[in-house]
């Protein structure tokens, strides 16, 4: 079955857009802006985080042979499980990212907010690399 990932590559592209303009120009010049433009970068980041985890679930359903094991393994071993079957290069990278995602996501400060900014652009490497991923799969599977 064809995995549909045009929802991770929406959210990527407008985390991509957010977080451009929030190292632009204007935003170094303007602090109001460039909090705007933080809060923006945040919200994409959930959103591409939460529709990549999605997507490394249901494709390794579709390549295991027993789907219902993984919801009975915990986030780690999924994300072991996934580096394994090579559709993402580094399991650690996306147990920070989790916890970026839930800190953030419960408790809102400036500091947290920066953490989060600064993971981005190698979530964004990440990310890449399992749309990649996830596009050969699908190409093979025609």
């Amino acid at each position: 079955m064809r995995l549909d990932y045009s929802a991770l590559e929406c959210a990527t592209a407008q985390l991509e857009k957010s977080f451009s303009y929030l190292h632009s120009d204007l935003a170094r010049q303007e602090p109001d802006l460039r909090e705007q433009f933080r809060s923006a970068t945040i919200q994409a980041f959930e959103s591409a985080y939460r529709l990549a985890v999605k997507m490394i679930q249901r494709q390794l359903s579709q390549m295991v042979s027993d789907p219902a094991e993984l919801r009975r393994i915990d986030f780690a071993d999924v994300m072991r499980v996934a580096a394994d079957a090579g559709i993402i290069s580094d399991p650690r990278a996306f147990l920070r990212y989790r916890e970026i995602h839930d800190t953030v996501s419960h408790t809102y400060s400036s500091d947290h907010a920066e953490r989060t900014v600064d993971v981005v652009d190698g979530f964004l490497r990440d990310v890449h690399f399992l749309l990649r991923q996830l596009a050969t799969r699908s190409r093979e599977s025609n």
